[in-house]
Protein backbone atom coordinates (compact mmCIF):
# COMPACT_ATOMS: atom_id res chain seq x y z
CA UNK A 1 0.00 0.00 0.00
CA UNK A 2 2.74 2.29 0.38
CA UNK A 3 4.08 2.03 -2.81
CA UNK A 4 0.71 3.00 -4.44
CA UNK A 5 -0.56 6.00 -2.17
CA UNK A 6 2.51 7.57 0.13
CA UNK A 7 1.81 8.97 3.18
CA UNK A 8 0.85 12.67 3.13
CA UNK A 9 3.77 15.11 3.86
CA UNK A 10 3.65 17.18 7.18
CA UNK A 11 5.32 20.22 8.03
CA UNK A 12 5.83 21.33 4.56
CA UNK A 13 5.91 25.09 5.23
CA UNK A 14 4.78 27.75 7.79
CA UNK A 15 2.09 29.73 7.17
CA UNK A 16 2.56 33.84 7.44
CA UNK A 17 0.09 35.82 9.45
CA UNK A 18 -2.24 36.52 6.69
CA UNK A 19 -2.61 32.70 6.06
CA UNK A 20 -4.13 31.49 8.88
CA UNK A 21 -7.63 30.61 7.59
CA UNK A 22 -6.13 28.65 4.26
CA UNK A 23 -3.39 26.97 6.91
CA UNK A 24 -5.78 25.60 8.81
CA UNK A 25 -7.75 24.49 5.47
CA UNK A 26 -4.67 22.87 4.72
CA UNK A 27 -4.53 20.88 8.35
CA UNK A 28 -7.79 19.78 7.84
CA UNK A 29 -7.17 18.65 4.47
CA UNK A 30 -3.99 16.87 5.45
CA UNK A 31 -5.85 14.95 8.80
CA UNK A 32 -8.80 14.40 6.63
CA UNK A 33 -6.66 12.43 3.78
CA UNK A 34 -4.31 11.13 7.02
CA UNK A 35 -7.00 9.45 8.36
CA UNK A 36 -8.57 7.95 4.80
CA UNK A 37 -4.89 6.52 4.24
CA UNK A 38 -4.66 4.77 7.63
CA UNK A 39 -8.23 3.54 6.92
CA UNK A 40 -6.98 2.33 3.46
CA UNK A 41 -4.15 0.67 5.62
CA UNK A 42 -6.00 -1.19 7.92
CA UNK A 43 -8.79 -2.47 5.17
CA UNK A 44 -5.68 -3.44 2.95
CA UNK A 45 -4.39 -5.44 5.83
CA UNK A 46 -7.97 -6.83 7.06
CA UNK A 47 -8.13 -8.24 3.46
CA UNK A 48 -4.82 -9.64 3.59
CA UNK A 49 -5.87 -11.68 6.96
CA UNK A 50 -9.07 -12.79 5.16
CA UNK A 51 -7.01 -13.95 2.45
CA UNK A 52 -4.26 -15.74 4.51
CA UNK A 53 -7.80 -17.72 6.32
CA UNK A 54 -9.15 -18.57 3.24
CA UNK A 55 -5.80 -20.27 1.94
CA UNK A 56 -6.20 -21.87 5.07
CA UNK A 57 -9.64 -22.65 4.89
CA UNK A 58 -8.95 -23.91 1.39
CA UNK A 59 -6.45 -26.32 2.20
CA UNK A 60 -8.09 -27.63 5.16
CA UNK A 61 -11.21 -28.41 2.42
CA UNK A 62 -8.93 -30.07 -0.26
CA UNK A 63 -6.57 -32.14 2.52
CA UNK A 64 -10.10 -33.57 3.93
CA UNK A 65 -11.55 -34.53 0.63
CA UNK A 66 -8.17 -35.43 -0.76
CA UNK A 67 -8.13 -38.28 2.21
CA UNK A 68 -11.50 -39.00 1.87
CA UNK A 69 -11.07 -39.80 -1.87
CA UNK A 70 -7.79 -41.80 -0.82
CA UNK A 71 -9.73 -43.57 1.43
CA UNK A 72 -12.42 -44.31 -0.97
CA UNK A 73 -9.79 -45.08 -3.72
CA UNK A 74 -8.11 -47.49 -1.46
CA UNK A 75 -11.80 -49.31 -1.08
CA UNK A 76 -11.28 -48.90 2.67
CA UNK A 77 -13.77 -46.70 3.81
CA UNK A 78 -14.65 -46.70 7.71
CA UNK A 79 -17.07 -49.16 9.39
CA UNK A 80 -18.93 -46.49 10.25
CA UNK A 81 -19.87 -43.55 8.64
CA UNK A 82 -18.68 -40.35 10.61
CA UNK A 83 -20.64 -37.24 10.81
CA UNK A 84 -18.02 -34.89 12.18
CA UNK A 85 -15.93 -35.10 9.54
CA UNK A 86 -18.60 -34.20 6.86
CA UNK A 87 -19.97 -31.74 9.06
CA UNK A 88 -16.78 -30.22 9.74
CA UNK A 89 -16.18 -29.66 6.12
CA UNK A 90 -19.63 -28.29 5.67
CA UNK A 91 -18.63 -25.82 8.20
CA UNK A 92 -15.52 -24.97 6.84
CA UNK A 93 -17.23 -24.87 3.05
CA UNK A 94 -19.51 -22.05 4.87
CA UNK A 95 -16.70 -20.73 6.86
CA UNK A 96 -15.06 -19.64 3.06
CA UNK A 97 -17.93 -18.68 1.63
CA UNK A 98 -18.12 -16.25 4.78
CA UNK A 99 -14.38 -15.66 4.24
CA UNK A 100 -14.58 -14.87 0.40
CA UNK A 101 -17.73 -12.50 0.91
CA UNK A 102 -15.54 -10.67 3.27
CA UNK A 103 -12.91 -10.64 1.28
CA UNK A 104 -15.24 -9.17 -1.71
CA UNK A 105 -16.40 -6.66 0.56
CA UNK A 106 -12.92 -5.09 2.11
CA UNK A 107 -11.90 -5.10 -1.39
CA UNK A 108 -15.12 -2.36 -2.15
CA UNK A 109 -14.39 -0.78 0.67
CA UNK A 110 -10.68 -1.02 -0.29
CA UNK A 111 -11.60 0.68 -3.70
CA UNK A 112 -13.79 3.29 -2.43
CA UNK A 113 -11.38 4.49 0.17
CA UNK A 114 -8.53 4.14 -2.52
CA UNK A 115 -10.91 6.54 -4.63
CA UNK A 116 -11.29 8.77 -1.48
CA UNK A 117 -8.10 9.50 -1.10
CA UNK A 118 -7.07 9.97 -4.85
CA UNK A 119 -9.72 13.01 -4.67
CA UNK A 120 -8.01 13.78 -1.27
CA UNK A 121 -4.66 14.17 -2.91
CA UNK A 122 -6.26 16.29 -5.81
CA UNK A 123 -8.13 18.87 -3.67
CA UNK A 124 -5.00 18.79 -1.85
CA UNK A 125 -2.90 19.75 -4.68
CA UNK A 126 -5.33 22.46 -5.77
CA UNK A 127 -5.05 23.61 -2.24
CA UNK A 128 -1.07 24.15 -1.73
CA UNK A 129 -1.40 25.33 -5.71
CA UNK A 130 -4.04 28.07 -4.74
CA UNK A 131 -1.89 29.23 -1.37
CA UNK A 132 1.40 29.27 -3.35
CA UNK A 133 -0.34 31.86 -5.52
CA UNK A 134 -1.97 33.80 -2.75
CA UNK A 135 1.30 33.62 -0.67
CA UNK A 136 2.77 35.21 -4.04
CA UNK A 137 0.26 38.00 -4.22
CA UNK A 138 0.10 38.88 -0.83
CA UNK A 139 3.94 39.39 -0.90
CA UNK A 140 4.11 41.43 -4.14
CA UNK A 141 1.26 43.48 -2.63
CA UNK A 142 3.09 43.84 1.09
CA UNK A 143 6.29 44.83 -1.29
CA UNK A 144 3.95 47.91 -3.41
CA UNK A 145 2.25 48.98 -0.06
CA UNK A 146 6.31 49.12 1.31
CA UNK A 147 6.90 50.66 -1.84
CA UNK A 148 4.16 53.70 -1.51
CA UNK A 149 4.99 54.24 1.97
CA UNK A 150 8.43 55.12 1.62
CA UNK A 151 7.84 57.39 -1.71
CA UNK A 152 4.86 58.64 1.13
CA UNK A 153 7.44 59.00 3.62
CA UNK A 154 10.10 60.97 1.12
CA UNK A 155 6.97 63.02 -0.60
CA UNK A 156 6.67 64.09 3.20
CA UNK A 157 9.97 65.13 4.46
CA UNK A 158 10.28 66.85 0.76
CA UNK A 159 7.50 68.94 2.01
CA UNK A 160 8.24 69.80 5.63
CA UNK A 161 11.91 70.72 3.90
CA UNK A 162 10.35 73.29 1.70
CA UNK A 163 8.19 74.63 4.60
CA UNK A 164 11.29 75.08 6.96
CA UNK A 165 13.13 76.74 3.86
CA UNK A 166 10.00 78.81 3.38
CA UNK A 167 9.82 79.63 7.05
CA UNK A 168 13.32 80.40 7.40
CA UNK A 169 13.33 82.70 4.28
CA UNK A 170 10.33 84.54 5.34
CA UNK A 171 12.29 85.01 9.09
CA UNK A 172 15.07 86.46 7.28
CA UNK A 173 13.21 89.02 5.27
CA UNK A 174 11.59 90.06 8.21
CA UNK A 175 14.27 90.79 10.38
CA UNK A 176 15.97 92.74 7.41
CA UNK A 177 12.85 95.01 7.54
CA UNK A 178 12.80 95.38 11.27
Amino acid sequence: ASDRCPHPNRGQGRAGPGDRGMAAGDEEAARSQASLWRRLQSSEEAQQRQAVLVRKLQEKVRGAAGAARGRAGRGSLPDKWEPTEDHNLEKALLQLEEEQRRCENLAEVNTLLREHLDKANEVNSALKEDVGKLTADWMRARKELELKESEWHNEREVRIGYRNVNVMTDWNESTVYC
